[in-house]
C-alpha cells in the first residue's frame, strides 16, 4: 500500500543546509556569451550597424541579409573560394549584375557559406561591403568553429558616428 502524503505537505524543495553550497548563476559577458564557457560551444551573437547615409531600400536589403544569416546555421570559418570570381561565375550562369550591385554570398564564406551559384545573389554594393567588413571585424578574433547564434542590425548611437559623418 502506498504511503499517504499529508494534505498540508510542502511542495517545495527543502532549504539547503549550511554545509551545502549555492552556486550563483553564470555571468553573461558582452556579446551574449557565458563566462568560462567555450565560445565555440556556446555560440556568439553579432550586432551590425546601418550606415547613416543608407536610404530605405539599402536598409531593407541589410535587414534581409541579416534575416538570412540569422536563419542559417552559421559558424566562423576560413573563407574557401572556388576558382574565378563570383561575379564572372554568376554572369556565366545567365544572371545579370545591375549597376550599383555586387554579387553577394547570401551566407558569407567567412560564416561557412558555400562559394556556389545557389548561395549568390545581388546586393547593393555599399550594403555588401559594409556588412562584410563589419562581420569580419566582429569574428576575426573568434576561434574557427564558433557558432553564430543570431545576427542583428540597428542604428549606431550618435556618439559612435564619426564627427565628419554627423556634419560637424
Amino acid at each position: 500500500m502506498a504511503s499517504e502524503v499529508p494534505s498540508n505537505a510542502a511542495l517545495e524543495a527543502p532549504a539547503p543546509s549550511a554545509s551545502e553550497s549555492i552556486t550563483a548563476p553564470p555571468e553573461v559577458e558582452a556579446g551574449g556569451t557565458i563566462a568560462g564557457v567555450d565560445e565555440s560551444t556556446a555560440g556568439h551573437d553579432l550586432h551590425l550597424y546601418y550606415m547613416p547615409e543608407w536610404d530605405a531600400a539599402q536598409r531593407a536589403a541589410a535587414d534581409l541579409k541579416v534575416k538570412i544569416l540569422t536563419e542559417a546555421d552559421t559558424v566562423v570559418s576560413r573563407a574557401v573560394r572556388l576558382f574565378g570570381s563570383a561575379r564572372r561565375r554568376f554572369i556565366a550562369a545567365g544572371n545579370e549584375v545591375l549597376a550599383g550591385s555586387h554579387v553577394d554570398h547570401r551566407i558569407d564564406l567567412q560564416l561557412g557559406g558555400s562559394d556556389t551559384i545557389d548561395n549568390m545573389a545581388l546586393l547593393d554594393a555599399s550594403v555588401n561591403t559594409s556588412l562584410g567588413s563589419q562581420i569580419n571585424n566582429l569574428i576575426k578574433n573568434l576561434p574557427k568553429g564558433t557558432k553564430i547564434n543570431k545576427v542583428t542590425i540597428g542604428d549606431r548611437d550618435v556618439r559612435d558616428i564619426p564627427k565628419k559623418l554627423r556634419g560637424r
